[in-house]
């Protein structure tokens, strides 16, 4: 691990979080300008992703899901449709990917 002020971490913090570029094809898919458009054929494709949760909200959302007889990523997935609902106008802009329902 670099130590802060050494030329390496200087290094790092310059660094650009995403260093994506795209073809000039694929931008011309895309709705906005700062969506990568779509990434599959398959509209339907689910990814993976990972989350960690103290004790206390993990065991709430097992507890929750099974006296709801729901699976802890409907509900996961039905909250984060709800927060992204709540996002102000000026969050999502004219992205076509951040207007779209999370299904």
């Amino acid at each position: 691990m670099a130590h802060p002020g050494s030329a390496k971490a200087d290094a790092v913090a310059k660094r650009p979080l995403y260093d994506v570029t795209h073809s000039e094809e694929e931008r011309l898919d895309t709705n906005c300008g700062s969506c990568v458009g779509q990434m599959s054929d398959d509209p339907g494709k689910t990814f993976h992703v990972n989350l960690r949760l103290k004790r206390a909200r993990f065991v709430k959302l097992k507890l929750s899901a099974a006296l709801l007889r729901r699976s802890a990523q409907d509900i996961v997935s039905e909250a984060l449709d709800l927060w992204f609902e709540g996002l102000p106008s000026d969050v999502i802009g004219d992205c076509a990917c951040m207007k779209a329902s999370g299904d």
